[in-house]
């Protein structure tokens, strides 16, 4: 069985090197919310200097990267558990200021545009499972961006 590559980057998107070494890899993707990573792995120097947090972490041939959260370490100090979300999960540090209205308005379009207010991040919506056509009338005040994509998620069955 061959190992997977795990690949890791600062956040200017530089990047730092590779951990093949680890012991779990648990990548879990989720439908209406970031999904969540963990790592296990020896403490070794280089596995250390990778291993930020702030750090972005990828498989290869993966579509999604990860942010590392939290790092902690075994009781006897000899491996360490990184834990971390997807990126999708900053736009909880994105809130959308003033009201925002949109009356027959499509689902994924007026997701878009709420995006497009906050982030210049490429962030990709997935397609409604009902209908990509299907029109809202929507309105949102000062709110935290995560928290509201999710709802016109959950309300319309979008990833």
């Amino acid at each position: 069985m061959s190992v997977t590559e795990i690949r890791i980057y600062d956040n200017d998107l530089e990047f730092l090197g590779i951990i093949d070494n680890y012991t779990s890899l648990i990548w879990t993707r989720k439908f209406l919310k970031p999904g969540e990573f963990q790592i296990t792995c020896p403490i070794t120097s280089n596995n250390m200097e990778l291993l930020k947090e702030g750090n972005f972490v990828t498989k290869k041939n993966c579509v999604e990267t990860g942010i590392i959260e939290d790092i902690s370490l075994s009781d006897d100090n000899d491996r360490a558990t990184v834990k971390g979300r997807f990126l999708s999960s900053i736009l909880d540090r994105r809130y959308l200021i003033g009201t925002y209205s949109y009356t027959d308005a499509q689902v994924v379009a007026t997701m878009q545009k709420l995006l497009s207010q906050v982030t210049a991040l490429p962030v990709e919506i997935g397609e409604s499972q009902s209908s990509s056509a299907e029109t809202i009338t929507f309105s949102v005040a000062n709110a935290e961006l995560l928290t509201t994509m999710q709802k016109l998620s959950s309300g319309y069955n979008i990833g």
